[in-house]
């Protein structure tokens, strides 16, 4: 046989080898999924066009292997030592996907921060310096016997296994490598079963296997959308290839919803109308928030059923159980996103997870703080890292901090209870409980000995209940059983094999995405809702409960109108991303829809027909799907962004603007204004412009929150004179208030000083009419307003005690002072009025006044606010407040004055707070002596954490 005839045979034996190969793989494929529950037993089955490319892909995968191997053998040829040279060719082709592994792994929130953690890197790069060796070794080998034979096809099967148990979804390149070890031991198998001299030539079956092998590139990268959005459902496998190795297809979904838009279909979106429904505030109440991590909403009532899940045993949780029996529960609840550096944020702040959290909504801890009640926590260590800053800053506001480790999950409650029996005034205490994350708890940490995962979930969840238990009697035992509201809610679910997968973050399954939710409030009868609601909803909720105002930018809405009475919250769309943000969706109602943006698929579920996302009816209802999208795109416009890039799409939105009817605004009118904002360039800010002169409140009420931020080039300018145009009419009318209201909740920016300043002049000499007063000046906080114009003004109201009275108009002035800017005899007098709110009786208003100092105080501040930092009995808020102006005035001579109160517990919690962004050398040094000698362990690991983070960002 001469070479060339030689070489051709082993080139149609290896393409053999791959056909085999990827049959085998889509064997083992189907064979797990069905397993797996992925395959419903009459249900939705894969098509001949799906199972075609699945099978192609398998077959891609083998083939990309000896190609690999191939081009390692033509590199080492031209070396003397060509089968060496081929090992090292080889090994150099996959370092790079071997790098990205270690990187992944390597990069975890835990081990990122352990001595070892290169190791962990460098762990897969010789893996597969060891793996390349050893394979190609074994393909250079003549057939061994048939046990041997066995033995290596059996490898393809276990590294199966091991997909679907070490950690599914969460580290895709160690994955990736998993299948692509499986493909090359099945391809070796495959080629020792073969005869090695047959060319194929004769015979039928090799010419089919190695056409079909040469085929299978075509079937995979070809498939139809729908094809790629099924296989991302049914196949864990080819998810994973679609998902981090294919070519991402152009983006698609903004133009495709545009393109389809009705513009004039539907209403434009209203407030919920509570007209007739009392809310039942309790502003003198305590607030226990327990947030319980991984706990899925099928784990408890009112969704577990009678008898029972394989994860949670009918009769596990008696305490928690009783106690939502006398609660207000919701049944459905939706979580932000998927992890809890995403969702936790996203819920303190009543935010959606495509918003900032460091620059959005305000803490928790301030926001209660603001209400009267001295905020406390308890949390796992995990709220400390400086890698988080987002988790980090939950904890702004919190004036006492427990924390505990994975090992002392039992000392989370003793924690909170010492808490609370030392609270001298209305406390805020929220605590979290790690209990149900994996491994599990029990009263010690849980390992594979514990049984399975559902088995340690169980077990878990029977422990959560003896630390509710705890909680509730300790509390009773205290004395604040009567005067407490007490609230449960998870910040994600887990998933349990429901689809395949364990753990959570990467899917957007119901198991993943609802939580529990329910309120005991002392005096309110129980009830039950089973309208969607959203972990945004809370904190708008806990503050109406408390009786404090809404917050401009809250995503979320009150459902205490709803606590009583025969209602339904009105149905709403909730938002929410997976861990990484690849994956994004909503719930409306029943229908819920998953759209991935890499790769274009789109999911539709029936939520009431099928409550286990077995199968996807996108395709059922194409009208339905469009108007999703509109609400997923209008929720999430980032994700669409760069289509905006393209002229094509652009020259669309322009087009559906101009066919907007401003006096008939339909459902979509949200979605194309929000467009706007992220392209504001002439043409559409002015045809916004035409569209606010024609049209009703409603339309220029949703244009002017979308469109006046100081972020929008051009805005400003645009419809500035025509919203103040507008607010001249409103004027002492009924939807002045209501209008105001609604443009300080959505952060609106100054459009109008002057009618601003003339406005308040005349409802403060009216003296008729105080809510539209409170209304203005909480619109214009944040504004900056002209000293001249608005000093003289914010002053006389500052003076009129008998005129303002509330406190929370008192902090609206101060507020609006803060923004005040310019000099001469008018910012003096206000200064000079706001340094005699320093003594005031509430803590909050004192608070404020310092607030006003730090942008307009001098060197006569300077020692007062040294009094007020160590005046250890004075609220930890003003001396707060007081700190910032010595660092403002002072900068780094301010240290020895942090320095000489870090010896208390709240002195050097401040200290660390105030320091953890301040990359200066100074604040360096104190923040390194109290890593070392801080008061309590959680104040010294804040404080080393925060070394650690400036510590790069100095040598940058």
């Amino acid at each position: 046989m001469t070479p060339r005839a030689r070489w051709l045979a082993a080139a149609a034996a290896w393409l053999q080898a791959v056909a085999w190969a990827g049959t085998i793989g889509f064997a083992i494929d189907r064979v797990q999924a069905r397993m797996a529950g992925a395959v419903v037993p009459g249900g939705h089955a894969l098509s001949f066009a799906e199972l075609a490319a699945l099978w192609g892909g398998h077959a891609t995968l083998a083939l990309c292997v000896v190609a690999t191997a191939a081009l390692g053998a033509a590199i080492g040829a031209r070396f003397r030592e060509p089968a060496r040279a081929q090992r090292v060719a080889t090994f150099l082709l996959v370092a790079t996907p071997a790098h990205l592994a270690g990187d992944e792994l390597a990069s975890g929130p835990w081990i990122a921060e352990q001595s070892w953690a290169p190791l962990v890197h460098a762990t897969p790069i010789v893996l597969a310096a060891i793996v390349v060796v050893a394979l190609l070794r074994l393909a250079a080998r003549p057939r061994p016997a048939t046990p041997g034979l066995l033995a290596m096809a059996a490898i393809a099967p276990l590294l199966a296994w091991l997909d679907v148990t070490i950690q599914p979804g969460l580290y895709p390149p160690l994955h990736m490598g998993m299948h692509a070890l499986a493909a090359a031991t099945t391809v070796i198998a495959a080629r020792w079963w073969l005869d090695d001299g047959d060319d194929g030539r004769g015979r039928w079956g090799p010419r089919l296997a190695i056409a079909a092998a040469l085929v299978a590139p075509l079937l995979w990268f070809t498939m139809p959308t729908r094809v790629r959005a099924t296989l991302l459902l049914r196949s864990n496998v080819a998810a994973e290839w679609i998902r981090n190795a294919m070519p991402a297809p152009p983006p698609t979904l903004l133009h495709d919803t545009l393109a389809q838009l009705d513009v004039g279909a539907g209403e434009l979106p209203r407030p919920d109308d509570t007209s007739g429904l009392e809310a039942p505030r309790r502003p003198q109440a305590n607030v226990v928030l327990v947030v319980i991590d991984t706990l899925r909403a099928d784990a408890l009532p009112p969704l577990r059923p009678p008898e029972g899940t394989r994860f949670a045993a009918p009769r596990s949780t008696p305490r928690l159980d009783a106690w939502l029996a006398g609660a207000v529960r919701f049944a459905r609840t939706y979580t932000t996103a998927t992890e809890t550096r995403r969702a936790m944020p996203s819920m303190f702040r009543s935010l959606w997870a495509s918003d900032d959290p460091l620059a959005l909504g305000v803490p928790l801890g301030n926001r209660l703080e603001a209400l009267g009640l001295h905020p406390m926590a308890v949390v796992h260590s995990y709220f400390m890292p400086g890698k988080y800053p987002a988790i980090a800053a939950l904890l702004d506001g919190f004036d006492e901090v427990r924390t505990y480790e994975n090992a002392a999950c039992d000392t989370a409650i003793p924690h909170a209870l010492e808490l609370v029996a030392g609270a001298d005034d209305r406390f805020f205490l929220f605590v979290h409980l790690f209990t149900m994350h994996a491994p599990g708890f029990d009263g010690a940490p849980l390992d594979r000995r514990a049984g399975t995962r559902d088995d340690a979930y169980r077990r878990s969840l029977a422990y959560l209940d003896t630390q509710f238990g705890a909680l509730e009697d300790g509390l009773a035992q205290l004395g604040h059983a009567q005067d407490t509201i007490v609230i449960v809610v998870g910040d994600h679910g887990e998933g349990l094999g429901d689809h395949g997968t364990v753990l959570h973050g990467p899917n957007l399954f119901e198991e993943d995405l609802r939580v529990p939710l329910a309120f005991a409030v002392p005096g309110l009868a129980p009830r039950e809702l089973a309208s969607p609601v959203g972990v945004v909803d809370l904190v708008p909720t806990l503050v109406d409960l408390l009786g404090g105002p809404p917050r401009p930018g809250d995503r979320g809405r009150s459902l205490l109108p709803w606590f009583v009475g025969l209602r339904e919250p009105p149905r709403r769309s909730y938002y929410f991303e997976n861990a990484k943000g690849s994956r994004v969706g909503l719930v409306r109602g029943d229908d819920k829809l998953v759209v991935e943006p890499r790769t274009g698929a789109r999911h539709r579920f029936d939520l009431r027909r099928d409550p286990h996302e077995r199968e996807d009816v996108e395709a059922d209802d194409p009208g339905l799907v469009q108007s999703l999208a509109i609400e997923l795109v209008g929720f999430a416009p980032a994700v669409v962004a760069s289509e905006l890039q393209r002229p094509a799409v652009h020259a669309l939105l322009l087009q559906r603007l101009r066919e907007l009817d401003p006096r008939r605004p339909g459902a979509a009118a949200p979605l194309l204004l929000r467009l706007v904002a992220l392209a504001p360039d002439a043409d559409a800010l002015a045809r916004a412009r035409e569209l606010f002169v024609a049209g009703d409140d409603e339309l220029r009420t949703q244009i002017a929150t979308t469109l006046l931020h100081d972020d929008i080039a051009g805005a400003l300018a645009a419809l500035g004179p025509a919203v103040t145009a507008w607010m001249r009419e409103l004027a002492d009318t009924p939807a002045e208030r209501t209008t105001l209201a609604r443009l300080a909740a959505a952060g609106v920016d100054g459009f109008g000083d002057e009618w601003a300043a003339t406005r308040l002049e005349s409802l403060a000499r009216s003296r008729i009419d105080d809510p539209t007063l409170a209304a203005w000046l909480q619109l214009i906080a944040g504004w900056s307003l002209p000293a001249p114009r608005f000093a003289p003004l914010l002053r006389e109201l500052l003076a009129e005690q008998t005129h303002l009275g509330a406190v929370g108009e008192t902090l609206a002035v101060l507020d609006a002072a803060a923004g005040v800017f310019g000099d001469g005899a008018e910012l003096a007098a206000l200064r000079a009025e706001c340094r005699t709110r320093r003594a005031d009786r509430d803590p909050r208003v004192r608070a404020a006044a310092w607030r006003v100092l730090i942008e307009h105080g001098d060197v006569d501040d300077l020692l007062p606010a040294r009094q007020v930092l160590r005046d250890r009995d004075e609220d930890l808020r003003v001396r707060r407040e007081a700190a910032r102006v010595l660092l403002a005035r002072l900068g780094v001579a301010a240290m020895s004055e942090l320095t000489a109160i870090v010896d208390t517990n709240a002195g050097a919690r401040l200290a660390v707070r105030l320091l953890r962004d301040d990359a200066r050398p100074e604040a360096r040094a104190l923040l390194r002596a109290i890593a070392a000698g801080g008061p309590y362990p959680d104040i010294r690991a804040e404080a080393r954490r925060a070394v650690a983070r400036l510590e790069p960002r100095t040598a940058e």
